[in-house]
């Protein structure tokens, strides 16, 4: 009777040690990541500065990440506009996982003055925005933001 309990208890261990080394091998799907968003300069001055840089570094093993955009919120109708990592417009060195592009201005006389929110949207494959889980598991929008400022010099 013992030798019928321990063989069960036997098997039942073995399907449990089985059920969670399978579980353990299953391949754990790696979020991507938007991290050191960047404006240069930080504060923007069109008589004194030459051109302003947008920049990001992007951690994504898995290469769920096609576009990032770029916008200004505050301001309307400010374009969208793509980053790259392909050493072009603004981007210093081809996939090094730091995407850049260099914004285009408005004339100054119409350049709004003061601090704007600038954001920096992950896209996928599918054109849609990429959502990941946050700290507490809600799932959300891959987005991460910074701010620039805008002054106007007399000319």
């Amino acid at each position: 009777m013992f030798e019928k309990i321990n063989l069960s208890i036997f098997f039942a261990v073995l399907i449990m040690l089985i059920l969670l080394f399978v579980m353990g091998c299953e391949k754990k799907e790696e979020q991507p990541v938007l991290k050191n968003p960047t404006m240069k300069p930080t504060t923007f001055d069109p008589a004194r500065d030459e051109e302003l840089i947008a920049s990001i570094e992007i951690l994504d093993p898995e290469r769920k990440i096609m576009i990032i955009e770029l916008s200004f919120p505050q301001i309307p109708p400010a374009p969208t506009l793509i980053l790259n990592d392909r050493g072009m417009n603004g981007d210093q060195k081809a996939e090094d996982g730091i995407w850049t592009v260099r914004v285009p201005l408005p004339q100054p006389e119409k350049m709004p003055k003061g601090e704007f929110r600038v954001e920096f949207k992950a896209i996928g494959k599918d054109n849609l925005p990429i959502r990941v889980k946050n700290s507490e598991g809600i799932e959300q929008v891959l987005i991460v933001e910074t701010t620039v400022k805008f002054v106007r010099s007399k000319y």
